[in-house]
């Protein structure tokens, strides 16, 4: 088995953590970002990986040059969150287990992009780590379909599991078990980070497509002063009749003046919303300040006609 260190960050990267541990290699040291300062109180709190590491009774760092010296035969990376420095990548095999199938979705969010542009199928690549951004040759993949209404963090926990299997089995003897790795192949496109004005919904967009943002996670509209998140959405088939003040949603007459899209619509304890083609049901909201609720609850605090 290895001596090996790793590097990882959230929550995604604890299980793989895990796994090597139990499959008996040994991780001689786990390097992660800075402990984070949270709330008005300025406590500091540390990342996943790292009070996982410390429960294992694995040394822990916040500095790449702790790990100058250390005898290890390789490293491992799960969503650590930085690049690697030259000097390190010549020390020994670093392998990178990356969630999409690349050279698609190279770069830091490829589980929320792949949402978001409608792809049918994702998975898992393991690959050699390199100077540049998820360019390097893949030791392995493995995929999954990708589920209708499935939510990033969803398909995250089982990307996480086959990113566990595959790990393993690549390493079941070490670095002599990776073999040779397989450059590339294809066009890529880059993940970028999701910044919070992309999450903000525009109403005029599809239905399909608003309910892809919501799967990602934090989609949030204003309302009166303050930001809404809807946590969960469905889309509503409806017959619409043109030319009236009546649509009929799920079998109802629903008094309608204006398609307005964006503009909400309570009836029988339900809230739909319509968007620039077809509707929406909201299912799960969160007023800013507020806890997480189901969409009719918010609608009677908030007297949504």
């Amino acid at each position: 088995m290895s001596r090996i260190v790793y590097f990882g960050t959230p929550w995604v990267a604890v299980a793989p953590l895990r796994a090597l541990v139990e499959a008996g290699h040994q991780v001689v040291i786990v390097v992660t970002k800075s402990d984070k300062k949270r709330g008005r109180s300025n406590t500091t709190s540390a990342s996943d990986v790292k009070q996982a590491a410390l429960d294992l009774g694995i040394v822990v760092t916040h500095s790449l040059d702790d790990i100058r010296e250390a005898n290890a035969d390789l490293g491992v990376v799960v969503a650590y969150g930085k690049l690697m420095p030259k000097w390190l990548l010549e020390k020994f095999v670093i392998v990178n287990l990356h969630f999409s199938i690349l050279p698609r979705w190279r770069g830091a969010a490829p589980v929320e992009r792949a949402i978001l542009a409608g792809d049918t199928i994702t998975g898992v690549s393991l690959m050699l780590l390199e100077e540049s951004l998820d360019t390097g040759p893949v030791y392995g993949v493995e995929t999954v379909k990708i589920k209708e209404d499935e939510t990033a963090a969803e398909l995250k926990e089982r990307l996480v599991q086959l990113g566990c299997k595959l790990l393993v089995e690549k390493l079941k003897d070490g670095v002599v078990s990776l073999g040779e790795p397989v450059p590339q192949i294809g066009d890529f496109t880059y993940a970028a980070p999701i910044q919070t004005s992309e999450l903000k919904i525009d109403w005029n967009q599809s239905a399909c497509q608003i309910q892809r943002l919501v799967r990602i996670g934090n989609a949030w509209t204003p309302f009166g002063q303050k930001r809404l998140k809807i946590h969960k959405v469905r889309k509503v088939d409806v017959s619409n009749n043109m030319g009236t003040t009546a649509i009929s949603i799920a079998g109802e007459e629903v008094s309608w003046s204006e398609r307005e899209a964006g503009a909400m619509v309570y009836s029988s304890k339900r809230v739909f919303t319509y968007t620039g083609e077809g509707w929406l049901e909201l299912l799960e909201v969160q007023m800013e300040g507020g806890r997480r609720m189901p969409a009719s609850v918010w609608a009677q605090g908030a007297r949504l006609t």
